[in-house]
């Protein structure tokens, strides 16, 4: 019996030592091996004194420079006359002269310099040209307008006698503005004719 346990107990040993010498014996393998990242690519930038923006080749067309429209004769020769040395007088009876034969467009212009320049006492040279019958319309309302801006003793004797051509252009208009200082009723007609009408109003007024 006890052979038998000395027996079992040796070839217990023996098994134990084989094992331990097993394992040391038996290879380990490596662990893998961890390949190193590597670092994602950059993009080189040019240096910025190396850097040169495009550039067309061609060079641009220049501006197109617009030439000034040659004056018309006319306009010449209103330059030639308010430009010509001398009084306002000289001027004025220039201008006036000149308008005969214009274009509507020219006629505006040079009486609306005569009017600038006119003095009360060559206003009868406007009234030569305010009563003329082929007259434009817009030069005869600009004549009017004027003198509606006029003392009343150059005023209203013109616009009683445009009230003796029925058919100037400005006949209503000056009517209005006589039924005003004559304190008339519209459509009435005064004592007498117009002329003689504000002669006695001016008289009036003329009175202390």
């Amino acid at each position: 019996m006890q052979k038998r346990i000395l027996i079992t107990l040796v070839a217990s040993l023996i098994l134990a030592a084989f094992s331990v010498t097993l394992l040391l014996l038996w290879p380990v393998p490596e662990p893998p091996k961890l390949k190193a990242s590597q670092p994602a690519p950059t993009t080189s930038t040019p240096e910025a004194s190396t850097f040169k923006p495009f550039l067309s080749e061609s060079t641009p067309a220049p501006f197109p420079r617009l030439s000034p429209e040659p004056l018309a004769d006319w306009e010449q020769q209103l330059d030639s006359i308010l430009s010509a040395p001398g009084d306002t007088s000289s001027a004025t009876r220039a201008l006036l002269s000149a308008i005969s034969g214009l274009p509507a467009e020219a006629q505006e212009q040079f009486i609306a310099h005569a009017l600038n320049l006119c003095g009360e006492s060559d206003y009868f040279r406007v009234e030569e040209v305010y009563f003329r019958s082929n007259l434009p319309q817009s030069v005869s309302e600009t004549i009017f307008n004027d003198a509606l801006n006029r003392p009343d003793e150059l005023k209203l004797p013109l616009m009683a006698k445009t009230m003796m051509y029925p058919n100037h252009p400005m006949a209503g208009e000056a009517r209005g503005v006589l039924e005003f200082y004559l304190d008339l009723e519209p459509g009435a007609e005064p004592l007498g004719s117009w002329d003689i009408a504000v002669r006695e109003y001016l008289k009036k007024q003329q009175k202390p």
